[in-house]
């Protein structure tokens, strides 16, 4: 019988060979090695102790020899792991026994047996844990709503969960959550709660502190929150962003301007400028319990906006690398050495279009630095006939300065001046930039098509959630389709197509600002249709002014950087928007764009944020040291020149050297700072 099975394993070995195919890998270390051996480490070396994938073991294996067996599986837990060797996703994790056994060609047998963990969605331990930290909080002063039903957490996972809870007061926290406590003092609250998952039970329990109705201790410390963190010994450098409520929800703040010919209720300046003083009113409410506090506030004095902007300006680190010009059929380096952000150059406003019929060309309200190089605009204006491309719209706001790179390796800024102002392409944007040339190609009260979200126009729409913090968490809530802002419900639903609720967003995010009730304002969005299935905000066409900026091959990207971020600074300006409204392209339509910047390593010079740092240092200068003169000397001449260009890339870690002098209203600041440069 052996000598039977013998020869079929022959004919089969043959068979296979003719046919070229070896589904089983010879294991490697030499033939001193037995069969058991070799069964036993190609076994440990192939199944990890964690699986979360298929086992591929193939239905026969190769020994050193060249002989031949047939390979198998039996499994303890076949809902987890197959004995085909399937991994199948469960929802806890699972210890598995495997035994993993191969039929020599001799009639000998081999076994291995290896306990795995097949990786589930979660392990017991955890889902509890999710419900008491994420679900209920650790103190309550308000009515609260139990997740009572699966929530995203789980719902992503694809588990279908329900959860009740059971209050050990109902005096003063409800089982349903509601909050009925009558006296002043706290009261500790046990919550213990039941998680069912397809006929598992799970139980927890959390203390919970139930605030007592203190309102005049609540909005005491909440006066004192302000005065601690909210308000700083350092004066207001931007735009003020006030706070709908303290920093645990608790207690809410309605703001109101006494000084309106500095600042307005929502805490915008008429007209930013250093050494001011003005005053807020603010009324802090709790419940029925309502107190009217007036604080002063100042922004920054001339020395602190000078030492503020030279710390902003200089690097610690500077890693280098190499620019990679993404485009959709290679990458293309472009050798770059990288910069360190020296403020060395301005806009030159008389050659800014905002009109057709505006022929002086001039724009904005800020005088220009004198001391900076001037970047000239050239004419590359789409004819008025090419209405397919420019429909003439007028816009009814400029709202965003939305930033795209070309994605095409080819063209610099005098090219695709040629090719936008002759070609049947429907494209248009408002600028092109390289590291020579500034273009534009739209006056700025027109619409362009750049954006990808049609003819959508920019609304805030009102959350109902009061501000909080100036980056927000927005989640679109796969259960009730809501947008929630941090964690609590808003007003605000998905955005539906065909009847169908929609619930990512872009990764660049959606657009929100302090309304004046103290509530987020969020732009309106749509969910896009175009192949990048997101939510994304609306107006970039018709409420943005787009700004191209050119990858060719060999371009110095650090240099369009610069040029572009200094732009910006002034649309900015002229349009009084601050630097939150800089957009990506990705805002708008979801596309991977400026790619070149989204994809750069978060270290390297070419990064996004290291070109919105670019933006708020412009801004900020323009904004306010408009006449300030800085001079740059650099003491490694060899790496860095005095207007902040890397000359090569260094082999090892490096530390170079600069001087900066800053002339201002009659008065000189001297610094001398270090940056240290790390190899590519």
């Amino acid at each position: 019988m052996k000598k039977a099975f013998a020869i079929l394993i022959c004919i089969f070995a043959l068979f296979l060979s003719a046919c070229n195919n070896t589904d089983g890998p010879v294991v490697p270390g030499g033939k001193d090695l037995t069969y058991e051996e070799q069964w036993n480490k190609y076994i440990n070396e192939i199944v990890p102790e964690e699986v979360s994938s298929k086992i591929y073991l193939g239905e026969e294996y190769i020994f050193e020899d060249g002989t031949i067996g047939f390979t198998q599986i039996e499994s303890s837990n076949i809902k987890s792991i197959s004995n085909k060797g399937l991994y199948f996703i469960n929802i806890f994790h699972n210890q598995v026994d495997l035994v993993f056994t191969v039929y020599h060609e001799s009639g000998d047998v081999y076994v291995v047996n290896k306990s795995v963990l097949a990786v589930g969605a979660m392990d017991r331990e955890d889902y509890v844990k999710y419900v008491s930290d994420e679900l209920i909080p650790d103190y309550v002063y308000k009515d609260i709503e139990f997740v009572t039903l699966e929530d995203d957490f789980f719902s992503v996972r694809g588990i279908e969960a329900n959860i009740t809870y059971t209050s050990s007061n109902e005096n003063a926290l409800t089982s349903e959550g509601k909050y009925v406590l009558e006296t002043k003092d706290d009261v500790n609250v046990t919550i213990s709660f039941v998680i069912e998952i397809y006929g598992f039970t799970l139980t927890g329990t959390k203390d919970v502190l139930v605030l007592g109705k203190n309102d005049e201790l609540y909005i005491s410390n909440a006066k004192k929150w302000l005065e601690d963190e909210f308000i700083s010994d350092k004066g207001v450098y931007d735009d003020f962003v006030l706070p709908g409520t303290d920093e645990a929800g608790m207690v809410e703040f309605s703001w109101t301007s006494l000084s309106l010919d500095v600042i307005d209720n929502n805490g915008k300046f008429t007209d930013f400028s250093v050494d001011l003083s003005f005053k807020m009113q603010v009324d802090i409410k709790i419940g029925d319990s309502i107190e009217t506090y007036e604080m002063d506030f100042r922004t920054v004095n001339t020395e602190e906006a000078l030492e503020f902007i030279l710390e902003k300006m200089h690097q610690e680190e500077l890693h280098q690398s190499t620019f990679v010009t993404y485009v959709i059929t290679s990458g293309y380096h472009n050798e770059d050495y990288g910069f360190l952000k020296f403020y060395t150059m301005d806009v030159n406003e008389d050659e800014l279009l905002v009109s057709e019929s505006d022929t002086s060309r001039v724009y904005g309200t800020k005088d220009n630095n004198s001391y900076a190089s001037l970047n000239e605009i050239k004419d590359g204006i789409i004819p008025r006939s090419m209405s397919y491309k420019r429909p003439k719209i007028k816009k009814k706001s400029v709202e965003f300065v939305t930033v795209h790179d070309t994605g095409d390796n080819k063209y610099d800024a005098e090219d695709w001046m040629n090719e936008i102002t002759t070609s049947s392409r429907e494209v248009s944007w408002h600028f092109t930039v390289d590291d020579h040339d500034i273009y534009q190609h739209v006056p700025l009260d027109e619409v362009a098509f750049h954006a990808g979200d049609g003819s959508r126009e920019f609304e805030l729409l009102d959350t109902g959630v009061k501000y909080s913090v100036k980056d927000p968490v927005l989640e679109f809530n796969t259960k009730d389709n809501y947008l929630y802002i941090n964690g609590i419900k808003s007003k605000l639903l998905a955005p539906t197509v065909e009847g169908k609720y929609y619930h990512k967003i872009t990764p660049a995010g959606l657009y929100t600002c302090r309304g004046e009730n103290g509530n987020y304002y969020i732009d309106a969005y749509h969910q896009d249709t175009t192949g990048y299935n997101v939510i994304a905000s609306n107006g970039g066409n018709r409420n943005s002014i787009g700004i191209e900026t050119c990858i060719v091959d060999g371009v110095k990207y650090s240099m369009v950087m610069r040029k572009t971020a200094n732009l910006v600074a002034h649309l900015l300006t002229m349009y009084d928007l601050d630097t939150s409204r800089v957009m990506q392209h990705r805002n708008f339509s979801g596309k991977l764009c400026p790619q070149s910047m989204i994809r750069a390593k978060a270290d390297s010079v070419f990064a996004y944020d290291n070109f919105m740092e670019l933006v708020e240092i412009e801004y900020f200068i323009l904004n306010c040291l408009p006449n300030v003169k800085f001079t740059y000397k650099s003491n490694n001449p060899d790496i860095l020149d005095n207007n902040g260009n890397l000359l090569k890339y260094v082999s090892e870690e490096t530390v170079i050297s600069y001087d900066v002098t800053i002339e201002f209203n009659g008065k000189t600041i001297s610094r001398t700072y270090q940056t240290t440069v790390f190899p590519k």
